[in-house]
């Protein structure tokens, strides 16, 4: 049993003429006549009573009926759903991103204009972060590095200064900057090993003859955030995610400066996903951070 057979069978029954079926499927009527020709001989069966101009289905047509109205009534839905994706009336985008903050105006501004599609976020480090993207848990993140990676497709998406942050009593926070080589004397509270804004700092101290020893690391950036509140030390955030916490002051980093480039990057076979390619262009039309 083939579809077109099944589907002139269908409509011929649904529109109840030969002829009506024919110009509704914008077929000639002998094809029509044709393909319901061979499926009742293929099956030995009788769909239709032929009485001159008119037709009745027999006992066998209006069971096979009941069945294609089903299979056709299927077949529609399923094409509106297609169509609707296509017109991002629904669907599902999965977003990753190493900062929730950097992200958040683009998930705003997308869902405004699809509000039919559903969004789910999933945050944590850069290492995380690109594990969730490889292993297709998430459709596209926003991270401070991504490598090379042939797989990828990237887009740079923002610039942003790393800055020190101090507890307000902090003797750092009546300076306006600070030299890096100033922070390496202090109790450092640093991100998890994997964080970029970490290696960043560390690869910076390095490069002037120091290395980073004896800091403590905390796993999130609410946490050295809570942690340089209480006193514990000084941190080294994106100056994005100082935020106004008046416990916390954040003091530019000079000599040298450090900054932090965010990408937008997805797998090159997540392209061909129309959500993707729309948050892609949302994201490229907001003004540059």
């Amino acid at each position: 049993m083939i579809y077109s057979q099944l589907r002139a069978f269908h409509f011929v029954a649904t529109e109840g003429s030969f002829t009506r079926a024919a110009n509704t499927l914008s077929v000639t009527q002998p094809t029509i006549s044709m393909q319901v020709k061979e499926l009742e001989e293929v099956y030995r069966v009788r769909l239709f009573n032929r009485r001159g101009q008119r037709i009745e289905l027999t006992e066998m047509g209006r069971s096979l009926l009941a069945i294609t109205q089903r299979m056709f009534d299927d077949e529609q839905r399923a094409e509106e759903l297609m169509s609707a994706a296509r017109a991002l009336e629904t669907g599902r985008l999965r977003i990753g991103a190493d900062s929730p903050i950097h992200i958040a105006p683009v998930i705003a501004s997308f869902s405004d204009k699809y509000p039919g599609l559903s969004l789910s976020l999933s945050t944590g480090s850069a290492r995380a972060t690109m594990s969730d993207l490889y292993d297709y848990r998430t459709d596209i993140a926003l991270v401070a590095d991504s490598g090379e990676e042939q797989r990828l497709v990237r887009h740079r998406f923002s610039r942003d200064r790393l800055v020190a942050i101090a507890p307000s009593r902090h003797p750092l926070a009546r300076r306006s900057s600070v030299p890096l080589s100033r922070l390496l004397g202090e109790r450092l509270v640093l991100r998890e090993n994997g964080s970029i804004t970490r290696r960043i700092f560390e690869d910076a101290a390095r490069r002037i003859g120091d290395g980073v020893s004896g800091f403590m690391e905390i796993g999130s950036r609410e946490g050295v955030q809570e942690a340089i509140a209480a006193g514990l030390g000084v941190g080294i955030v994106s100056e994005a995610e100082v935020g106004r916490d008046r416990r916390i002051v954040a003091v530019a980093i000079e000599r040298p400066t450090l900054t932090m480039t965010e990408y937008l990057v997805c797998m090159k076979d997540r392209m061909r996903l129309r959500a993707v390619e729309a948050f892609l262009q949302v994201a490229a039309d907001l003004p540059a951070a």
